[in-house]
This record gives structure tokens, sequence and C-alpha cells, in this order.
């Protein structure tokens, strides 16, 4: 399994993951009232009724109306040990259906003798780490807490400022989407600017979805969030 902010999940030998799911849980109301071991903390203690009312992945989203979101993992770190662990259950059970004690755990590092910078950049952290000879130079690997989930906040953010009409419980879903789907890196932002004013009605594409609750269509305009971001 590979949990960042998507979780990939398979088998050894297999050309491609067998599912890839956000790394997002949506725990009930009375579960999310205990609160969650963070920083640490033993896996594996007992588990009550309560505890079994959870969702995760697209499912977390669809049971959003009615359980709290949570993403385990901020910037690269276990934030919330207890989501974590329900997170891993219900992979390992419910998509893999498998026997933990069954499987071994592999870490497979490069084959490959490099030298270069790999920077890495997930959901919520960035890493950049100098590698020479195939050996990584781990006094000097930068850490910066910036990420996907930062350019998302504040594509949430810019549509929210400029007015746009969009469901409150899908803003942040909306401005993902928005981000996956429509933005992309611009050599030249004045140029950009200048080519979306000369022709709008061909650069400012609408999102269209549907309300979760009343089941009503909205459309919002995408405009210069496309080419700002990321």
């Amino acid at each position: 399994m590979d949990v960042a902010r998507f979780t990939k999940m398979g088998y050894a030998g297999n050309a491609e993951p067998s599912y890839i799911i956000p790394s997002t849980i949506a725990v009930g109301a009375d579960n999310n009232a205990s609160g969650g071991r963070t920083g640490g903390g033993r896996v594996g203690q007992s588990q009550g009724i309560d505890d079994l009312d959870f969702h995760i992945g697209n499912a977390a989203f669809e049971n959003s109306s009615t359980h709290q979101l949570n993403y385990p993992i901020k910037q690269g770190i276990i934030d919330n040990w207890d989501n974590m662990e329900k997170l891993w259950q219900r992979c390992l059970f419910q998509h893999l259906r498998c026997e933990p004690e069954e499987h071994y755990m592999l870490l497979d590092p490069s084959l490959r003798s490099l030298t270069g910078t790999v920077i890495d950049s997930g959901d919520g952290v960035t890493h950049v780490i100098p590698v020479a000879d195939g050996y990584v130079i781990g006094s000097c690997i930068s850490h910066v807490p910036l990420a996907g989930r930062d350019i998302t906040s504040f594509i949430q953010r810019m549509m929210r400022d400029r007015g746009e009409v969009v469901p409150p419980e899908e803003a942040l879903e909306v401005a993902r989407k928005v981000k996956e789907m429509h933005s992309y890196v611009c050599p030249d932002i004045v140029k950009e600017f200048k080519k979306y004013d000369a022709n709008p009605a061909k650069y400012i594409v609408p999102y269209t979805d549907i309300h979760p609750r009343t089941k009503q269509p909205w459309t919002v305009d995408i405009g210069y969030v496309a080419c700002i971001f990321p």
C-alpha cells in the first residue's frame, strides 16, 4: 500500500494497483467525539461498536453530510493514528480481502545508482532530497510544508472571493477537481491573462456539478484560476 493523497493498494506482481481511493475517512459523531491518538500510540487496541461507524475513500465524501471528514495524514506526517488504523484495516479487509499475518510488507528501493535531486510533492508535504551515487544525503533533506492540499485550499479561497456560488459542503472537493482537471503551469502569467481577456468565451470554461442534497445542477466559471495554479 502506498498512502499519500490517494491510497494505492494491490498485490506484488500486478501491473497496476488493484484499488486507488482518496486517503480520507468519515467518522460518525460519537466516534469522532472521542478524538484520536496523535503523534504516536499503540495500534491494534480493542474497538467498540461506535468504532465501526466510519467510511473511507469515495464513500467518505458520499457520507460527509452525516459524518465528519478527516485526513489522517497532514503534511506527510500521520496526524491521527486512530483514523489511520481504521483506514489501513478497511483497505486490508474490505478492498484487498487478505489476512495481514499471511502477507509481508516489502520495501523496494530503486536499483539505479544516480546523482541528482528528487523533489517529491504530494498532498500534504514537499520533500527535496539530494542523492549522490545512489545514496541519500540525509542532512540536506528539505521538508517543505507546502503541497497539493495547500493549492486546493487556495483555489477554494479564490473562488469564494470571486463570489462563485458553490455549495459549502462541496467547496473543498470542487476546488480539488478544478485543480486536477483544469489547472496548468504557464510560462508567462501576464500573457496568459491577456489571452483570457482577449477571448473569454474560449478560455474561461464552466464547471458543472449536481448538488448532493437538492440534486439540482449548478455551474461556476473557472476563469483565471486554471492558469494561476499550480
